[in-house]
């Protein structure tokens, strides 16, 4: 088992690195335009209001820094820009696979159980597929683990630097996206009763306040406020709140959350089967476009899932059927994941004490109810199934590991142990194989002729 394991992560490398260096240089499109605002920057055009652009509604932090760096190397156009922020994309996602592989050797999983699992978040189409992609997202996936890195690592050794690299980890995470308002804000929930438990540090507490105070009155939430009377003002506006039952017929935009009940009620499997990717226009839409699990789940195993952009459009019927299989043995990681939570959950009230496993629990359910319900709320205040993606999940990356991690090593598989890794595996080399395909596709162009 150990060496077919080993074979797996080998080549899990090859393909998770491999293919996000070749990606991050054939791919010249993203689900949205982040290099229009580094472009604006570099002509002296304004990005100062929200509806400058697309994407000038971000905090300009990241932008900024790409065309600093872009100024420096002096290539300015819109292919070099994609893939100096690809490439910058490619860096921040293999860092966050690095720090879930330490983070399990720090929990002290067996290596082959760390491997497998490594390997599955190398070759995870989610991942992958915004690792290649010149977004801001990527970086707030960083920032989210490492600050639940950090924090872990603090507590276990109570360490000065563990504690300062957490600070800054979700300090700075909401001046480069609003999601990293998430972030800051699960990261100082946890961070505080942490610092009263380690006891010798909390003059932290002040660093912590500073950083608060800041992001209140000088920020890029501050000015939108002024502005617009809303620090969160995105490119949409609100829309009239979804109705409990009915199908919300009154929704004008491309619907997605119709109703309450279809919305989070709803996992609408059996067409993620019959439609494995979205249909982004008409009304002829499948029924899983309006099912907040299923859109997470189709786009968490499927890069090309969400049928944008162009260039990653495609209906190829064996990556259809590939995608299907994907699909039904996938539910065997989000099983494992499931129970892995459900048995920590009963562990949690159980065992209520304020100690170490206590605080490092509570870091884990923080992390992943947290960012669960910023993309509960998200999706019910902007309706539009584009607003529905496993990326907004995945900065509780290393929350999502413990747990998944937990359900695979319960005594409970016993000699099924060795079927249920195998089996683990399988879906990893499936996530792999659709990635390959994306990669081919992609390619095409610059062979054609």
């Amino acid at each position: 088992m150990s060496r077919v394991v080993h074979i797996i992560f080998i080549a899990s490398l090859a393909v998770g690195i491999g293919g996000r260096l070749w990606g991050g240089y054939v791919n010249l499109e993203a689900n949205d335009d982040h290099v229009e605002v580094v472009q604006r920057l570099l002509n002296n055009q304004s990005i100062e209001h929200k509806d400058s652009c697309w994407e000038c509604f971000q905090p300009p932090l990241f932008y900024k820094t790409n065309a600093a760096i872009a100024q420096i190397t002096g290539k300015h156009s819109r292919s070099a820009l994609f893939r100096q922020m690809q490439y910058e994309n490619v860096v921040f996602s293999l860092l966050t696979i690095l720090l879930a592989f330490l983070f399990l050797k720090h929990q002290g999983v067996s290596q082959s159980v760390n491997l497998l699992t490594t390997s599955f978040w190398l070759v995870n189409p989610a991942l992958f597929s915004i690792g290649i992609q010149s977004t801001n997202d990527t970086l707030i996936i960083l920032l989210g683990a490492g600050t639940v890195y950090f924090l872990v690592r603090y507590l276990s050794s109570k360490k000065l630097s563990f504690a300062l690299w957490a600070l800054l980890s979700l300090s700075i995470a909401p001046h480069f996206k609003g999601s990293g308002i998430a972030v800051f804000l699960l990261g100082t929930i946890v961070l505080i009763p942490i610092l009263f438990y380690v006891k010798k540090h909390r003059y932290l507490l002040s660093v912590l306040a500073v950083s608060t105070y800041l992001l209140v009155t000088h920020s890029h939430y501050t000015s939108n406020y002024k502005k617009y009377e809303n620090a969160f003002a995105i490119n949409q506006k609100k829309t009239l709140k979804p109705p409990l039952f009915d199908d919300g017929q009154e929704f004008w935009k491309r619907p997605g959350i119709t109703s309450v009940w279809s919305g989070y009620f709803k996992f609408q499997f059996r067409s993620l089967l019959t439609t494995p990717h979205n249909i982004n226009w008409g009304d002829d839409y499948p029924a899983h476009r309006t099912s907040f699990w299923a859109q997470h789940y189709g786009s968490f195993y499927h890069a090309q899932f969400l049928n944008h952009p162009q260039s990653w459009r495609s209906t190829h019927a064996g990556l259809l059927n590939l995608t299907r299989i994907t699909f039904i043995l996938g539910l065997l990681p989000l099983g494992l994941l499931l129970i892995g939570l459900g048995a920590e959950l009963v562990s949690f009230f159980r065992e209520i004490r304020f100690d170490r496993k206590f605080l490092e629990r509570l870091i884990h359910f923080g992390f992943l109810f947290g960012f669960i319900c910023f993309n509960l709320k998200y999706s019910y205040d902007y309706r539009d199934f584009g607003c529905i993606k496993a990326i907004f999940i995945l900065p509780a990356i290393l929350s999502m590991t413990y747990f998944f991690v937990h359900g695979l090593t319960l005594p409970v598989w016993g000699r099924f142990r060795k079927f249920v890794l195998l089996s683990v595996a399988a879906v990893g080399v499936l996530c792999a194989a659709n990635i390959v395909f994306l990669l081919v596709q992609l390619s095409k162009p610059y062979f054609a002729g």
